[in-house]
């Protein structure tokens, strides 16, 4: 009952001090406006099936630029979208098919290392000479 209280008495103060002085609910905006699931249904993309794998990674593939090779490594090493963004080529030893992982592309603190399968080797000849130092270039601040 009290953390109720609280959390009223909070966006009771915030909501005057947000009148009066604009710039001081940077950073407050949780306590004053409802939550996204709130506003508006949370509606999912519907998930390829396993079967419709194949057809979908041949028509990727057939796809051009960092977009696409960009998908096709998150679907091959089944990494998460700023993990991929960040990657770069100094990070994947393809020797020893492992993909060293570092702490800013990824919700642990810690280095992580994740072993990539024969296909990672593949892709990653077939793009190299397209891609510069990292492993996607479109633009100066993404990297995959």
């Amino acid at each position: 009952m009290r953390g109720r209280i609280e959390s009223v008495l909070d966006w009771a103060r915030r909501a005057v001090t947000a009148r009066r002085e604009p710039g001081a609910v940077a950073g407050h905006l949780g306590n004053l406006l409802p939550k996204k699931t709130k506003v508006r249904r949370v509606e999912h993309h519907a998930a390829l099936s396993f079967a419709e794998l194949a057809a979908f990674m041949a028509v990727l593939r057939r796809q051009q630029g960092v977009a696409a090779w960009a998908l096709e490594f998150a679907i091959l090493t089944a990494a998460r979208t700023g993990e991929v963004i960040g990657a770069h080529w100094s990070e994947i030893d393809l020797a020893e098919l492992l993909w060293t992982v570092p702490p800013r592309t990824h919700e642990g603190w810690a280095r992580a290392s994740r072993a990539v399968g024969p296909e990672v080797l593949g892709w990653a000849r077939s793009i190299r000479t397209a891609a510069a130092a990292s492993v996607a270039s479109a633009r100066p601040s993404m990297h995959l």
